[in-house]
């Protein structure tokens, strides 16, 4: 087997960094699509099977590519400055990913009524107007969803709303 693309982890079960080029698009590609999923799909039945889809094939990525997962208790593993740095690197880079595809998410659900009535999980539409609209969740609540700005917010939630 050529150079394997992930390493074994110290400690516990599975794969740990990436140590090859190919490791580290594979994982970026893999973040990259978790984070669009918002995107590629509006029902929310769909999304707990892309994820898990998502996970078996990165996870088929890795075990080819690398060899078998084995269990390590960590026994004579020293602590390098560098792979601390990387594993820092790597949070940021997911937690910045995480942060920018939500507020993507926030404004594009405010763009139009249409978004902003899925966004808030409405199951009926009650009344709609050009300026607002009324909806039931699945609570049973009534919500009224109006327009402020050319955007729509929960009545008493918009801009300026003390």
């Amino acid at each position: 087997m050529n150079k394997p693309w992930f390493e074994k982890k110290r400690f516990g079960w599975g794969y740990g960094l990436p140590l090859r080029w190919q490791g580290w698009a594979t994982l970026i590609l893999f973040v990259a699509f978790i984070a669009s999923l918002d995107f590629i799909t509006t029902d929310k039945r769909i999304f707990i099977p892309l994820v898990v889809l998502a996970v078996a094939v990165f996870f088929i990525v890795a075990r080819v590519t690398s060899g078998k997962p084995e269990w390590s208790t960590g026994k004579g593993y020293d602590f390098s400055k560098k792979r601390i740095v990387k594993l820092a690197v790597v949070m940021i880079a997911v937690i910045l990913i995480i942060v920018i595809s939500q507020i993507v998410y926030l404004k594009k659900a405010h763009r139009t009524f249409e978004n902003y009535y899925h966004f808030r999980g409405c199951v009926a539409l009650i009344e709609k107007t050009d300026t607002y609209g009324i909806c039931q969740l699945p609570s049973s609540q009534i919500i009224k969803i109006v327009e402020i700005n050319n955007k729509w917010y929960l009545e008493g939630d918009g801009p300026r709303v003390f």
